[in-house]
């Protein structure tokens, strides 16, 4: 037998397939799709590669075995084959590439201490009096109320070492406890229920339909997917969940968990290779049927996937940035035509293209307009900070906004203040030569964090110590520059030193278990007042937070992108929709130095049809995406000269089959060294609605052939369609 083999080398030159003989052992496990090792190239290099077709007899003797089938990766079927292909296509890179998306690395699997829980043995309950007091003796005290779900505790109130003592010691018991299978729904409301009618009818006479479910922050969209989740698994059908980050919404991974007891499987690339192969083998045997996970859950084999759900649709997290390049969105709809799936994409403030797609009849938009306990949208006020600097004030929080805080807290509710900027200074400058501090690595600023003492690179991470002597002048007069959430805390801190104030941000020591405490301590009212970055934004819900204060309000405004605005309008909305959540009404004071901006009037107001308006007619004006598409080639590489030199020998050579409005000169990127590479790109704006888009593709498609079969291995050059931010 032969096999048809492309190699996992990820390099044009080498998109090809080469021929193997099967050795008559691995005849029988063989299968299509299947991951193998094989001798390659004139020394025999071991490497991988993937198995796309099987055929007859071997004359030629010269043909090469393959070594082996590997065993710790789960391979894909027919249907996920074709979806790397579309995925190469779309995107322009190499199959080897998409087929690694596909291949998933799994291992051997034990069982988690998390999943059992603990009791108290006979001899434990003797144990206790003689005990002195410590952390083992305050766990069995607690368990003579009751079991208890060891996730509940680990980490936090026991560590996995003294768990293990006092089960070697007999003092306790571990068992899996048997949960309640059954299903449980809340009942819908109106609108709720007008929504779930469409898409359920459409479930089931078997229509493959895709839906836009605009909700606003608090209408129930979820109980909305509950019930499309339980009319797919009624009718036999697997259900893929993605949620933009994982660690971001373990609240919203317990609602489901709830709802549908033992028959969910997480995904993300925290877990263990043991526990991907056991979730993996859960979905095979359909004794789960619903998979959650992030972007990368878009790519776990399913028997009978029949409904799709991508939440926060316009989230920027399902965009991966890194080769393979793609969107996790684009891919789901790619999955769902190839497995004729429901899909619905979810969102309390959609993407632009999403709702152009409604406009285009390509969506079927369905909306829930008003909040699930019927309570009005929070009073939202612009403030402009410059005024407060004129009447001098120069805190970072206006005179409303003070006064806000101490009227909230003392009427026993809470305040979420809102910066996206981690860090306690964006920089040091020295006062008398004008020097800032650079990572070595990127070309950006480097930022102070008091905690660690440290100056770190938010791009790369590398830290250095702490600037004290100017390298340049040797003065001491350095000074601290902006603001972020580590100097808001400590200043919020010395202004309400009564009342109990932490912080939620990306550098918080303890990682997702410290994130987890905090969250759960402001839900349970142990913390008066929350500072945060985007975190507090992502699904969580905090039903006493009454008061959102706003300290930078314009700051995204600034991003060199056109989509600056949209960004800025979601996620300030999303803020918005962290408070007011229950039966009280919210207030957010929203803090800026453009306060004229007509953008802020549009968000005062929750005026999504304007503003979705607003934004269609100025991206038709300029062909952005919906109404053009835009590539861009990448050059990268370590030499500055080099990456130069190339990107003006790639324009100079294709710039004679575009239209001037068509390509743009070459430029070095916004950043324009990130991790040691620097970089330059080439953009093409390209209209849709005529066959020129298609006629471009089949260029880009051969000329990126041309390029990788010559490419040097001093430069990464790679094509990126519609990319995340024209950096």
């Amino acid at each position: 037998m032969l096999a048809q083999i492309l190699p996992s080398l990820e390099v044009r030159s080498l998109n090809r397939l080469f021929t193997y003989r099967v050795p008559e052992h691995l005849e029988k496990s063989i299968t299509l799709g299947s991951c193998v090792t094989v001798p390659f190239g004139n020394g025999d290099r071991k490497i991988e590669g993937y198995v796309l077709s099987l055929e007859g007899e071997a004359i030629n003797e010269d043909i090469k075995d393959i070594i082996e089938i590997k065993e710790n990766k789960v391979f894909p079927d027919e249907k996920m084959l074709l979806l790397a292909k579309k995925i190469r296509d779309y995107y322009f890179i190499p199959y080897a590439s998409a087929l690694k998306l596909m291949f998933l690395t799994v291992g051997d699997y034990k069982e988690s201490f998390e999943v059992l829980t603990a009791t108290i043995t006979e001899k434990g309950c003797f144990s206790i009096e003689s005990m002195r007091k410590s952390k083992k003796k305050i766990f069995l005290e607690s368990l003579l109320t009751g079991p208890i779900l060891l996730k509940e505790v680990l980490g936090s109130s026991i560590s996995l070492s003294i768990l293990r003592v006092l089960l070697k010691d007999g003092l306790i018991e571990l068992y899996k406890r048997e949960e309640d299978k059954h299903v449980h729904l809340h009942e819908l409301n109106k609108e709720q229920q007008a929504c779930y009618n469409i898409i359920e009818k459409n479930i089931s006479e078997g229509k493959a339909e895709k839906y836009l479910l605009f909700g606003v922050t608090g209408s129930g969209k979820t109980e909305v997917y509950f019930h499309c989740i339980k009319k797919a698994l009624d009718k036999g059908q697997q259900v893929l969940v993605m949620l933009p980050e994982i660690n971001l919404t373990e609240q919203m991974i317990d609602r489901f968990e709830k709802a549908f007891p033992k028959n969910v499987v997480k995904w993300h690339s925290q877990m263990s290779f043991g526990e991907k192969k056991k979730n993996i083998e859960a979905l095979k045997h359909k004794e789960k049927n619903i998979l959650i996970g992030p972007r990368s859950a878009v790519f776990v084999p399913m028997e009978n996937l029949g409904l799709v759900i991508v939440d926060e649709e316009h989230d920027n997290s399902y965009y991966q940035n890194t080769m393979p390049i793609y969107h996790g969105k684009t891919v789901a709809l790619m999955r769902s035509e190839i497995e004729k799936a429901t899909v619905i994409l979810g969102s309390g403030t959609p993407s632009v293209e999403s709702m152009f797609m409604v406009k285009e009849k390509e969506l079927i938009g369905l909306a829930l307009k008003k909040k699930f306990y019927s309570q009005e949208n929070p009073e939202v006020e612009t403030i402009d900070m410059a005024a407060e600097l004129k009447l001098g004030n120069y805190s970072i929080l206006s005179e409303k906004l003070r006064k806000a805080i101490t009227k909230t807290v003392e009427n026993g509710k809470q305040v979420l203040l809102f910066l996206n900027r981690r860090g306690y200074y964006n920089f040091l400058l020295c006062r008398d030569c004008g020097f800032v501090m650079k990572c070595d690595s990127c070309d950006l600023a480097m930022s102070y964090h008091r905690e660690k003492k440290k100056m770190v690179c938010h791009y790369c991470g590398k830290e250095k110590e702490v600037l004290k002597v100017c390298p340049e002048c040797q003065s001491q007069r350095i000074r601290g520059i902006g603001l972020g959430t580590e100097q808001v805390l400590q200043l919020i801190k010395e202004s309400y030193s009564d009342y109990t104030v932490a912080r939620l941000d990306g550098d918080l020591k303890g990682g997702k278990n410290r994130k987890h405490y905090i969250i759960e301590s402001f839900k349970k009212g142990e913390i008066d007042i929350l500072v945060g970055t985007q975190l507090i934004a992502k699904g969580i819900d905090f039903p006493n937070v009454t008061l959102i204060g706003i300290l930078l309000g314009d700051l995204s405004l600034n991003f060199p992108d056109y989509r600056a605005r949209e960004w800025t309008f979601q996620l300030l909305l999303q803020v918005i929709g962290r408070t007011g959540r229950r039966y009280e009404k919210g207030e957010v004071l929203l803090q800026s130095y453009r306060p004229f901006d007509i953008i802020f009037k549009k968000i005062e107001n929750f005026d999504f049809k304007g503003f979705y308006n607003s934004e269609l007619a100025f991206r038709e004006a300029y062909r952005y995406p919906p109404f053009g598409e835009i590539f861009r080639i990448q050059i990268l590489g370590i030499d500055e000269t080099k990456v130069i030199q190339k990107a003006w020998a790639i324009y100079d050579e294709i710039k004679g089959d575009f239209f001037s409005e068509e390509l743009f000169l070459p430029k070095a990127n916004s950043i324009k060294k990130i991790r040691d590479q620097f970089g330059w790109q080439i953009l093409f704006k390209i209209p849709k609605g005529n066959k020129r888009l298609t006629e471009v593709e089949v260029y880009f498609k051969s000329y990126l052939d041309k390029i990788y079969l010559n490419q040097s291995r001093q430069l990464l050059i790679y094509m990126e369609r519609n990319p995340n931010g024209l950096l």
